[in-house]
């Protein structure tokens, strides 16, 4: 079940060794059962965004990943009880739903990933997915935008409408767009021409 979760091993100063040190409120009120039921219900919601992830079904992959903002600090004080540290590196949720939530243009959804990371001292590190996530949300408006105003227009054009963008990232957003069928994208020799995918 944990296969998916990176765990890093850094050196511990003995004097911050997990049995030495002072367990923070939320994880000491815990007991270990409901640490564990806990636990399970993040990694139940981890598979079926991965599920969901796999079938390009990302307005689910979006929902599912916004539960699991509200479960985290839970989450994070639950993984301290059972293994005395948290050292998880990844989160398919925050790493991956991030870019999909700026896919959707849920603005609301990056948001409460953003107060989440901030929100809990341990996910400090991952505050950057979230400024990034949100980073994203400004460069999947303004495709859009491009692309309803010029029908057709040729993906390697883009760069010219979004100079401040990356390249490199405006082609990896325009390939999740197509993915999640707000883009369609149209060979036009080694180029593609990109319309905005019909909704139902």
């Amino acid at each position: 079940m944990f296969k998916w979760l990176t765990r890093g091993s850094p050196a511990i100063d003995s004097s911050q060794a997990p049995q030495d040190r002072k367990p923070d409120a939320p994880a000491a009120r815990m007991s270990l059962a409901e640490a564990k039921s806990h636990s399970q219900r993040y990694f139940s919601l981890h598979e079926r965004i991965q599920s969901a992830h796999k079938a390009h079904d990302y307005r689910e992959v979006g929902r599912l990943a916004r539960q699991t903002y509200d479960l985290l600090p839970t989450f994070v004080a639950a993984w301290k009880k059972e293994y005395g540290r948290w050292d998880i590196q990844t989160s398919l949720a925050v790493h991956t739903g991030g870019t999909v939530l700026a896919v959707l243009e849920d603005e609301e959804g990056i948001q409460q990933l953003q107060r989440t990371l901030a929100a809990v001292i341990d996910l400090k590190p991952w505050q950057p997915v979230g400024d990034a996530a949100a980073a994203d949300l400004t460069i999947v408006s303004r495709i859009l935008r491009v692309v309803a105003a010029a029908p057709g227009v040729l993906q390697g054009d883009l760069r010219k409408q979004l100079p401040d963008a990356n390249g490199r990232r405006v082609a990896a957003l325009v390939s999740w767009l197509e993915k999640a069928g707000r883009l369609r994208r149209v060979r036009n020799g080694k180029d593609y021409e990109l319309f905005v995918a019909m909704t139902t």
